[in-house]
């Protein structure tokens, strides 16, 4: 074999090496995502990747009608936002939303007497907490796989009516 034929035969198996080493390695990575189950998340992480992007005003929801320093809207208003848009855009949750719980208090009231998990708005903030109780499914950062829950939650600003974050948990 020439000297010139030589090189091209050599090049051409370089670069066929090169591009099984590439699809090796993409079928690899993809294949080892697929089969990685979840991260065991806790409620306070989730919590985090939940938070609204501005948790100190929020993100208008509620249309705020009660005159007064107390609630500026009621448990059913809540109740029908929560029933009629669900969870936050990163969580699906399987089936009719089912609005176990609705109460209005102060961040340290409701962290103290009705959340399990620290709802991360401040003590003395008036919120409103809304929790349901479904097949609650998020994204995994992690391992782009899913994680499942049968509890979530959506807090509101008690006299905005905006929307300050949600997560989920068991």
């Amino acid at each position: 074999m020439s000297r010139p034929s030589r090189r091209i035969v050599i090049a051409s198996c370089s670069v066929g090496a090169i591009i099984l080493a590439i699809v090796f390695a993409v079928i690899s990575r993809s294949s080892a995502t697929a089969q990685t189950s979840p991260a065991p998340f806790g409620p306070d992480y989730l919590t985090g990747v939940a938070r609204a992007p501005q948790p100190d005003t929020g993100i208008p929801a509620i249309h705020p009608h009660l005159p007064g320093s107390g609630p500026a809207f009621t448990a059913a208003d809540a109740r029908d936002y929560v029933t009629t848009h669900g969870l936050g855009g990163h969580m699906a949750v399987k089936g009719a939303i089912n609005v176990t719980l609705v109460v209005f208090g102060t961040g340290a009231q409701i962290d103290r007497q009705e959340s399990p998990i620290n709802v991360g708005v401040g003590n003395d903030r008036l919120i409103c907490y809304v929790e349901i109780h479904n097949t609650i499914i998020i994204g995994d950062p992690v391992t782009h796989g899913t994680i499942t829950h049968t509890r979530g939650f959506v807090i509101f600003d008690a006299h905005t009516g905006n929307f300050l974050g949600d997560g989920a948990f068991d």
